[in-house]
């Protein structure tokens, strides 16, 4: 786990195991890539939900009744195939104090 004060902005990750098996990142897979990231915080609302073994589609749902810091897909962007540019998908963490 990180400290609150470590500077991670010249941190990058990839894994490369991950595009592998579940090919190139799109809307559906952006978070569960985030997951296995160093940016990751395990105390998450999103890692509790999961290891109750709430199935994926239900999670947003299950999470709302939840406190805690949790992880979004804030916004993305998907290029159309003709263009030359990559895919954006911006990750927002947050804190969730009620239900």
């Amino acid at each position: 786990l990180m400290s609150p004060d470590e500077d991670l902005s010249t941190t990058s990750f990839i894994d490369t195991y991950f595009f592998t098996i579940h090919g190139p990142l799109t809307k559906a897979t952006a978070l569960f890539y985030f997951q296995h990231s160093t940016f990751y915080d395990k105390r998450c609302i999103n890692q509790e939900a999961m290891m109750q073994n709430i199935p994926p589609n239900m999670l947003e749902e299950v999470m709302k009744n939840m406190i805690g810091i949790e992880y979004t897909l804030h916004s993305y962007f998907e290029p159309q195939p003709h263009e030359n540019a990559p895919p954006i998908y911006v990750i927002r963490k947050q804190y969730r104090h009620s239900p």
